[in-house]
């Protein structure tokens, strides 16, 4: 989903009030480019993906725990990857895999299914979700900042 100009506006009110060396340093040589390059970086926070793909929940699986499961496990997993991409924000896509995968590799596999947040999708928020024993950001947004958008956002903002 595309950034709303109110999200924008926040993050131009978060980078005008950061200590971080890099974005001080970009704000005062209006270095847009370098400043969306930042907001882009991977925080250190894990979010939950937001569209999980077929591969990216073939690789978080265990394929010998995945021959232990029931048949019908093995049919709810399927229907799982058949209608991929998964958002992994949503607790019961969590839930499912921890339904069908009971033991600890459900956990591992959840851990899996996260990725780092970026500067700016923290800026912008969420809440912590815990599914097992993982808990990630379910981001209140999800992208990309464009430099041109946010040199816009800048100068609307003076």
């Amino acid at each position: 989903m595309g950034i709303s100009q109110q999200q924008l506006n926040t993050v131009v009110i978060a980078l005008r009030a950061s200590s971080d060396p890099v974005v001080v340093n970009a704000l005062a040589h209006n270095n847009h480019v370098k400043l969306a390059d930042w907001c882009n970086d991977n925080s250190a926070t894990k979010a939950w993906m937001s569209a999980a793909s077929r591969r990216d929940l073939f690789e978080a699986m265990n394929i010998a725990t995945y021959d232990a499961v029931s048949a019908g496990k093995k049919d709810s997993w399927q229907m799982m990857m058949s209608v991929a991409p998964i958002d992994m924000s949503r607790a019961a896509m969590r839930k499912g895999i921890l339904d069908i995968f009971v033991t600890a590799d459900a956990n591992a596999m959840l851990a899996g299914l996260t990725e780092w947040a970026s500067n700016a999708e923290l800026i912008l928020g969420g809440n912590n979700a815990t599914s097992g024993t993982v808990t990630a950001l379910k981001r209140n947004w999800a992208g990309e900042i464009d430099a041109k958008e946010l040199k816009q956002a800048f100068i609307e903002s003076q």
